[in-house]
């Protein structure tokens, strides 16, 4: 149930950088995979692979991925850079992909512990969007609730869905639709 270790190392960067958090996003996007930072993939191949939910998040900032392909080994690099900007990327939820639904029991331990480790974050951010299963996070929605929009998940399969095309298409099919969310921008990240 606890954060990997990529994780508790990724949110001890963003807390001790000295940066301000414009922008928090939560999303329950495989956290506690090889990076560590949800909607962060491995390998370019993989983070701008038309399926990837990060690949849309990248676009809804205004970041030009095509570019940073180029400048940066790994979208790990990207991520960090743009936690150093005040972006940063967290869970609601930490337990271990297994591949099978958790209990209810289990899930609601799972969001306890999420809210506690993302709590200080949440608090510091200026602009928290909860996409997808964050918006689960209702024991801390009232410290964060007018800071606070939720979003549909920018998971492709939302593209389709009669229930949430429209607004899938208005956040994660518009480039630059959430570049207002973090207003200082930063020299070292190609913007579109």
């Amino acid at each position: 149930m606890e954060p990997s270790a990529a994780t508790v190392q990724y949110k001890h960067a963003a807390m001790s950088s000295g940066v301000s958090i414009q922008l928090l996003m939560l999303g329950k996007d495989n956290p506690n995979g090889s990076t560590g930072i949800v909607f962060c993939r491995q390998t370019w191949a993989e983070q701008t692979h038309r399926t990837c939910p990060g690949r849309y998040v990248l676009e809804a900032l205004g970041v030009d991925w095509r570019i940073e392909s180029e400048r940066s080994a790994a979208p790990m690099e990207l991520f960090y850079k743009l936690m150093r900007a005040g972006v940063v990327f967290l869970s609601p939820c930490y337990a271990p992909a297994t591949g099978k639904p958790l209990d209810r029991l289990t899930y609601r331990i799972a969001l306890d512990v999420g809210d506690v480790f993302n709590r200080e974050i949440v608090n510091a951010a200026s602009v928290v969007i909860r996409c997808g299963e964050a918006t689960l996070m209702e024991r801390v929605k009232p410290a964060i609730s007018p800071k606070c929009r939720d979003e549909v998940h920018p998971d492709i399969r939302n593209r389709f869905n009669r229930w949430t095309k429209e607004r899938w298409a208005a956040t994660w099919g518009t480039p630059c639709s959430l570049a207002g969310a973090w207003p200082v921008k930063p020299n070292d990240i190609q913007l579109r």
